[in-house]
């Protein structure tokens, strides 16, 4: 089971930005769906519409992206 899920994000996927959830277990990302449903989680992070790019790292971004 995950230890961690991030829920009501925001991912760019397939040349779109759609709303997605993102479970991580031991800092890796297991499973990436439009809606998680596991029953229990350790934590529990509510992105409110955060456009995340997991895996993406960039010290400096200028972005058009509105949502």
């Amino acid at each position: 089971m995950p230890d961690l899920i991030i829920k009501n994000a925001r991912l760019f996927i397939e040349n779109a930005i759609q709303p997605a959830e993102i479970a991580v277990d031991n800092g890796n990302i297991t499973e990436i769906r439009k809606i998680i449903s596991t029953p229990e989680f350790n934590l529990v992070i509510d992105a409110r519409g955060a456009l995340v790019l997991p895996g993406a790292i960039d010290v400096h971004v200028h972005s058009a992206i509105q949502g």
